[in-house]
């Protein structure tokens, strides 16, 4: 399949932020169609499968309580998404004033906001 223009430029936006993490290449990316807050994108790559979260919200304090949050959810067995660490021990990646996360992979359903 051939990448489009915006494609390219997104694989090439990818590639960047990738390069801060210890996790292969990517070798193909799709963007998923639900999110409200964040834009996901799932993204794999040499080393697995991994969702790269585009942050619409620019405070870091903000973003270190949600990955709190889901750590402790994680640590008491709540099937929540392994944060990964940059090569420099960070959270999240900040590229052009914009903040990026990225997560392992891990099959589910979509919440839908009902519990």
């Amino acid at each position: 399949m051939r990448l489009q223009a915006k494609d390219a430029e997104a694989f090439t936006h990818i590639r960047t932020i990738l390069e801060r993490y210890h996790v292969g290449q990517p070798v193909a990316f799709e963007r998923f169609p639900h999110g409200v807050s964040n834009i996901s994108t799932k993204i794999t790559t040499e080393e697995g499968i991994f969702v790269l979260k585009q942050y619409r919200r620019t405070i870091s304090e903000e973003l270190q309580f949600e990955q709190s949050i889901m750590e402790y959810l994680r640590s008491k067995g709540v099937p929540v998404p392994e944060i990964m660490m940059t090569k420099d021990f960070e959270k999240f990646v900040r590229l052009d004033n914009v903040l990026f996360g990225l997560y392992r992979y891990i099959e589910g359903e979509t919440f839908s906001g009902k519990i």
